[in-house]
């Protein structure tokens, strides 16, 4: 599945890792929404859309899928150098378990999203952005 495979890619980046916080002993990457407990800044992954490649011939082993990247952290800064260093990341060719990623391509944002408090006296700020790419089995 390109899902583990795209959080496992973006937990095996250093530069990323060491900006954001730690969910069940894991740097804070998850799919579909930030855990509760975990610390920020964390980066949240969901898919909006997934479709099979195809051309004249039929259908191919790729998939193109775009992904709605949101950065969740305590100042606008950090969203900012968090997410920038995500799309770094995705827009760079790579193997990663046993899928093959191809280069990604930012095709909405990034949007800054209005700051909300969280229990605590904190609030959080979010940035958001859609990245799509073309992956297949490695």
């Amino acid at each position: 599945m390109f899902q583990a495979d795209l959080v496992a890619r973006l937990r095996a980046d250093a530069t990323l890792t060491s900006q954001l916080g730690t969910s069940g002993g894991n740097p804070a990457i998850n799919w579909l929404e930030r855990p509760s407990k975990a610390s920020l800044p964390s980066v949240t992954l969901s898919e909006v859309s997934s479709a099979p490649t195809y051309i004249q011939g039929g259908r191919l082993a790729s998939t193109e899928a775009t992904v709605q990247l949101d950065v969740w952290a305590t100042t606008p800064l950090a969203t900012i150098a968090a997410l920038d260093r995500v799309v770094a990341v995705l827009e760079t060719e790579a193997e990663h378990g046993s899928t093959f990623f191809f280069r990604g391509f930012v095709t909405s944002g990034p949007r800054s999203m209005r700051a909300e408090d969280i229990p605590g006296g904190m609030r959080v700020h979010r940035r958001t952005a859609d990245i799509t790419f073309t992956h297949k089995p490695a």
